[in-house]
C-alpha cells in the first residue's frame, strides 16, 4: 500500500472545489456537496456505500422541499421537452406533504410537470387563485361560472409579471 502525501490530499481537495465551482456555474443554483473521508486503501466498500446512502437520506429528510426543490423552482426549470419555466414559488404546507406553488405563467400541466421533474409527483391539484382573482368558495369541484364584469375589469387592469 502506497502512502498518500499531504500534497496529494490538498490537490484532491482543490480538484473537488473546482468541480463544485463548475457544477454551480453549470446549474446556476445552490450546490450541496457531501464527501466522506475514509481511511485506508479501500475507498469503495459495502460499509462506505451504506454510510453515503444514509447520509444522503438524512440530508434529504432534513432539508426536504425547503432547499432541494424550492431553490430549483425559484431559479426556473427547463423541463425535459425544453420548456423554460419562469421562476416559481414553493412553500410547504403543514407536515410538508402538501405545498403551495405560485406561478408567474402557467403552461400545459406545468405544476405537475415541474414537480415530477424534481421527483415529487402531484397526486391532487387545486387552483386557489389566478392573478388578482381568488376561487369562488361556493363552487364545488368541477363547477364553473362566468366572470363578473368587475372580475373581468380586474384581470384587464392587472400588469403582467416581469
Amino acid at each position: 500500500m502506497r502512502e498518500i502525501t499531504l500534497q496529494e490530499v490538498l490537490d484532491a481537495r482543490e480538484a473537488r472545489a473546482e468541480r463544485q465551482r463548475r457544477l454551480l456555474a453549470q446549474w446556476g443554483q445552490p450546490l450541496l456537496s457531501c464527501t466522506l473521508n475514509i481511511a485506508g486503501p479501500v475507498k469503495r466498500s459495502a460499509l462506505g456505500d451504506f454510510l453515503f446512502r444514509e447520509t444522503l437520506r438524512a440530508l434529504e429528510g432534513a432539508l426536504g422541499d425547503r432547499l432541494l426543490h424550492r431553490e430549483a423552482l425559484a431559479a426556473g426549470l427547463v423541463l425535459g421537452d425544453g420548456l423554460r419555466c419562469l421562476p416559481a414559488g414553493l412553500e410547504p404546507v403543514g407536515d410538508g406533504s402538501s405545498c403551495l406553488v405560485t406561478l408567474r405563467e402557467g403552461k400545459y400541466h406545468q405544476v405537475k410537470r415541474m414537480l415530477a421533474a424534481r421527483g415529487k409527483p402531484v397526486l391532487v391539484l387545486h387552483r386557489l387563485s389566478m392573478g388578482p382573482l381568488t376561487l369562488d368558495e361556493s363552487l364545488k369541484p368541477g363547477d364553473w361560472r362566468l366572470l363578473t364584469a368587475g372580475e373581468r375589469d380586474k384581470l384587464m387592469r392587472t400588469e403582467p409579471s416581469p
